[in-house]
């Protein structure tokens, strides 16, 4: 196939009519470039990947271009954008000179193997006197360069305009707010968990954990019908639960000790102990295995995760990985970033920081803005007057294929009531490409703090958010939110 070259006289809006570029941001550059190709013919389904191969020195570093650029990618969901650093890693794999990519097909395909994608898209800025010529060339996995879009325009300084909204491939998404389809339930108490799984019936069926028992409901996708509730012992608290192949998982405290129990689940919801008194707080790992957080003498969580594993009733322990030292973590969400097939920890710190493995290295540090926090605590055993609380936050929800997060955000209350915590909780969702992570969807503002999250079958979430009163346990509402991107 021959490469197809549009004319630069049909992106009129990029080129001045006396041939000088007005300046154009470099995510509207990537918005027209993409859209161009898609335009010229609408590539076959498949992975697709992006990537800034060369870019002049006078405009900015590469490594700051790469960046904005790959922030504006997240916007186009099925199209992952290539770091600097996969960039060389891949064509390390491929035994090829990333310089030459694109200049053979060979060469390219080799890489695009490396990569692991069946499209790819190789974008190149060089200087035309002041201005900038932009070339985006999409290739096949045969290396074969399918269509090629080049525009002359004069780029600002790498900083991100506001998205728009393109129909083409994998539209890119702009950060608004999600729709709330509630509320659907108001329950008393303060909700430490949910769990969903779609029965025999079509309909899905949800645990929801409320202080020391779980309530079992019925969910046809518009009401919720209670089925009963399992009691739990007096004391003990929900503050964790997942649901995995017939079997529910809690986590639970009693007092201020971390005492979890495993049930297996009958079709119509019916529980039977499997296994109680477990000393960890359960994690479900996204490879399939269970895993869990060990609680240390001054009841504060250990910084490192375990391996767990079940003979007969019994839960054993092996290390798996070690996390920050002082950290606090909590809200622990376990999903391979890093491609190694190993999951990676994702959590909330003590500073309501979301935290993970970043940057071109995959090294664990702060991710975004301030997200969990929660009325979820553990009261702390210190030598001192008083006691410390630690904060139990909800544990991120993992959507996959790409990867996103779905992640509380909680706001402080501005009164002085220190028992109130947070007066308004939100729920964003967080997709990831190349380096960067990127709110693309945000809940409206929820009155009360979100205490937990799950994905229902149908690809929503239900978060339960907290409505804190004077006296007794206050209430729990559960809202259905539309956060997936179209």
């Amino acid at each position: 196939m021959k490469p197809i070259l549009l004319p630069l006289a049909l992106f009129a809006l990029l080129i001045g009519g006396s041939g000088s570029a007005r300046a154009t941001p470099l995510a509207a550059l990537l918005d027209d470039g993409m859209e161009a190709l898609h335009k010229a013919s609408p590539p076959p389904v498949g992975s697709m990947g992006a990537l800034l191969l060369d870019a002049p020195s006078t405009l900015a570093d590469e490594t700051s271009v790469a960046d904005s650029l790959s922030r504006a990618a997240a916007r186009w969901p099925g199209v992952a954008w290539v770091s600097p650093f996969a960039l060389s890693r891949a064509a390390r794999d491929a035994g090829i000179d990333a310089d030459r990519l694109g200049g053979s097909p060979d060469t390219t395909a080799r890489f695009m193997a490396s990569l692991g994608v069946d499209r790819l898209v190789v974008i190149k800025l060089t200087l035309e006197r002041q201005e900038t010529l932009a070339d985006f060339s999409l290739y096949a996995p045969t290396g074969e360069r399918l269509r090629l879009y080049q525009t002359l325009t004069r780029l600002d300084a790498p900083l991100l305009a506001a998205p728009r909204i393109v129909v083409g491939i994998g539209a890119p998404v702009s950060p608004a707010e999600g729709e709330a389809m509630g509320p659907s339930l108001t329950v008393d108490g303060l909700v430490g968990g949910l769990a969903s799984y779609r029965a025999g019936d079509g309909a899905v069926r949800l645990f929801v954990g409320v202080g020391n028992r779980l309530a079992l409901y019925r969910f046809d996708g518009a009401t919720l019908s209670p089925l009963g509730e399992t009691p739990l012992d007096e004391p003990e608290e929900v503050v964790g639960l997942f649901y995995r192949e017939g079997e529910l998982f809690v986590s639970s405290l009693v007092g201020a000790l971390v005492r979890s129990r495993i049930y297996r689940v009958a079709d119509d919801g019916g529980l039977a102990p499997l296994a109680e008194g477990i000393e960890w707080l359960l994690i479900a790992g996204g490879d399939g295995l269970l895993y869990g957080r060990e609680q240390l003498p001054d009841r504060s969580l250990a910084p490192r995760i375990v391996r767990l594993e079940r003979h007969e009733g019994r839960v054993t322990a092996t290390p798996f990985v070690a996390l920050a030292e002082g950290a606090s973590l909590s809200g622990v969400a376990l999903v391979d970033l890093t491609g190694d097939g190993l999951p990676d920890p994702v959590a909330i710190d003590d500073r309501q920081s979301l935290v993970g493995p970043i940057g071109a290295d995959l090294s664990f540090g702060k991710i975004g803005e301030s997200y969990g926090g929660s009325p979820l605590s553990v009261p702390l055993r210190h030598g001192g007057e008083g006691t410390d609380l630690f904060e139990l936050s909800a544990a991120p929800v993992v959507m996959a294929d790409p990867i996103r997060l779905a992640v509380a955000r909680n706001i402080r209350s501005s009164a002085f009531i220190p028992s109130a915590g947070y007066a308004t909780g939100r729920v964003a969702l967080l997709a990831r490409r190349g380096d960067a992570w990127n709110v693309v969807r945000e809940s409206p503002a929820l009155e009360g703090p979100v205490t937990a999250l799950t994905l229902l079958p149908d690809g929503r979430l239900l978060a339960a958010r907290h409505r804190f009163a004077p006296f007794g346990a206050g209430s729990s509402t559960l809202e259905c939110l539309t956060l997936i991107a179209p």
